[in-house]
């Protein structure tokens, strides 16, 4: 049995809830959990990386706070939402899909718990669509792109490398 559905089989003891149960208990809180997917959960046949939306569900049903569920089921823990200030109002449409480019890879960054040293290369589509917007931000770039295929600048977050 998995640790998640240990946790959840502790939390259901206080009530003692049948399947069925669990599903009306999760849609009185506006969540979907059918009594099918709710029996997967507590006999610990259910999918590896359980969605973020089911962990909320069963959290919301038992009471807890979502970030427990996720750390029994192996998943990053998460914060508060994150918002950007009302000055990215001013960001242009590229620079929009930029911030949340990167931030897909933070996420999977902290998702499959490696690091990296290298900073992510943009692709030439992006340099070639900063071009069609400006054509010296474009040359300058490419050209910056072009320097750091050649000698790739490497981050470090404590001690250099041997």
């Amino acid at each position: 049995m998995s640790g998640l559905s240990e946790l959840l089989n502790a939390l259901n003891s206080e009530h003692q809830w049948s399947t069925r149960d669990i599903e009306r208990e999760a849609e009185k809180h506006g969540h979907k959990i059918s009594y099918a997917t709710a029996s997967r959960y507590l006999n610990g046949t259910h999918p590896s990386k359980p969605s973020a939306a089911i962990l909320d569900a069963f959290a919301k049903v038992f009471g807890v706070d979502a970030n427990l569920l996720r750390e029994a089921a192996g998943q990053v823990v998460t914060g508060e939402p994150f918002e950007l200030g009302p000055e990215a109002a001013a960001l242009t449409g590229p620079q929009r899909d930029a911030i949340r480019h990167l931030v897909r890879v933070f996420l999977d960054t902290n998702q499959n718990h490696h690091t990296t040293t290298e900073t992510p290369r943009p692709q030439q589509a992006d340099y070639d669509l900063a071009a069609d917007k400006s054509p010296n931000q474009g040359a300058k770039m490419r050209d910056r792109l072009d320097s750091e295929q050649e000698a790739p600048e490497k981050f470090y977050d404590g001690d250099e490398p041997a």
